[in-house]
């Protein structure tokens, strides 16, 4: 099934930005602004079936995919140092910017 878009909360306005709080020059902040994450979603959206559970979005895989290899991690030390590390999650958290990695 293909991801769904997350709506926006009404809490927002009371959370931390993240881009508050790391440096916007940060090497992987600048690269995700350089990926054209639309042809991501163009090559792999096909993959994604109608039924079934909801799946995670192209941005998200294939960036987490990018810092698995950039890092030399494994799948389940990536998904915690996504947890851990604020700057893997920058892409995915200032979705209204281009500087989105995953």
């Amino acid at each position: 099934m293909p991801p769904k878009k997350p709506a926006p909360r009404s809490d927002e306005l009371f959370r931390s930005q993240l881009e508050n709080m790391v440096d916007m020059e940060h090497a992987l902040v600048k690269l995700a602004g350089l990926i054209d994450w639309s042809r991501f979603d163009a090559a792999y959206g096909r993959f994604y079936h109608e039924k079934g559970r909801p799946g995670l979005s192209t941005r998200l895989m294939a960036g987490l995919h990018l810092l698995k290899h950039m890092e030399g991690l494994s799948d389940e030390a990536v998904c915690a140092h996504w947890v851990e590390n604020p700057y893997h999650r920058v892409p995915r958290t200032l979705a209204g910017t281009s500087a989105m990695l995953c």
